[in-house]
């Protein structure tokens, strides 16, 4: 599993029983990503661009991030801000644009059927609750040098 450090700073303000979801997963089995000045730029692109506003920085910050890891989906409950179907399209017209990739933006349900239950995300299933992130990666084995 991957993870951001931008999630990681959100789960500090998260409900328990959300940062216990987290807390299950053996260290060993989650990658963290950093925040760098190309996922900056890459988040300023989808701000500019109208995919979300000023106010959802952290969340076009996700995006970019798992864009630039090239995990093979994103996982989140904002259904909001990010599991929509007219951001998704917004997010990787920029990514095109930009010369990434598609990333694939799904619902927990969609990934892990109905043992995820929205009142996990502590909020009445609205959630842009911090752990709602975690992102599956690719075999990058052979990608790195």
């Amino acid at each position: 599993m991957v993870i951001s450090e931008v999630t990681l700073v959100e789960l500090e303000k998260a409900l328990l029983l959300v940062r216990e979801h987290l807390e299950r997963i053996p260290e060993s089995l989650i990658e963290v990503l950093s925040l760098d000045a190309e996922a900056d730029a890459l988040a300023a692109e989808y701000i500019r661009d109208g995919a979300v506003g000023m106010n959802q920085r952290a969340d076009a910050l996700h995006i970019a991030i798992a864009t630039l890891a090239r995990v093979d989906v994103l996982v989140s409950w904002n259904f909001k801000h990010i599991v929509n179907l007219r951001r998704i399209h917004a997010f990787n017209a920029v990514n095109l644009k930009q010369g990434y990739p598609v990333l694939e933006i799904r619902n927990t349900r969609e990934v892990i059927g109905d043992e995820c239950d929205t009142e996990a995300a502590g909020d009445g299933g609205r959630s842009d609750a911090p752990g709602s992130r975690p992102t599956q990666p690719r075999d990058r084995s052979s990608e790195r040098a």
